[in-house]
């Protein structure tokens, strides 16, 4: 992967998040990713690397059943995987490469908790294999709420 990033970044610096194929970010996540380094110290050599920690997040429930059956869950971890964004050099560490829970606090990191940035799909063949928990606060109506139809319009199409 480093080697692919120097390739196509040569010695600029690269955002890592970790998606899988059945996750998603809001539409702001970029630029609230923006805003939220500026808030870090520059990168100042090849080892270093910023991170940002979105807290807050959501889980849907993608079962065999019919799209009127998925539930949304609104949920809080800090150095979550899927909610740990890094940006270092191209040619240094990737998420894949660091301990998603200790490294950050050891290079600077933001934790961000004013909104929910990522769905995490809650599915039988989920390979995270990530379940509902207690923890997790149901949305009611999710499909008309002003968070999801703003910042992750393509949900209230399923």
């Amino acid at each position: 992967l480093t080697d692919f990033m120097v390739d196509r970044y040569g010695a600029g610096l690269a955002i890592h998040a970790v998606l899988a194929d059945d996750d998603a970010l809001a539409i702001d996540f970029l630029s609230t990713l923006r805003e939220v380094l500026g808030w870090l110290p520059p990168i100042e050599t090849e080892e270093d690397m910023r991170f940002v920690s979105f807290v807050n997040g959501y889980g849907l429930t993608i079962d065999e059943g019919d799209a009127p059956d998925h539930r949304l869950y609104l949920h809080r971890y800090p150095y979550i995987n899927l909610g740990v964004s890094m940006v270092a050099p191209a040619g240094g560490k990737t998420l894949f490469s660091i301990r998603h829970r200790k490294t950050p606090a050891e290079h600077g990191c933001r934790l961000y908790r004013r909104k929910a940035m990522f769905i995490r799909s809650v599915n039988p063949v989920n390979d995270s294999r990530v379940e509902v928990s207690d923890k997790w606060e149901p949305v009611p109506n999710w499909r008309s709420h002003k968070d999801i139809r703003t910042r992750f319009p393509f949900l209230t199409e399923l």
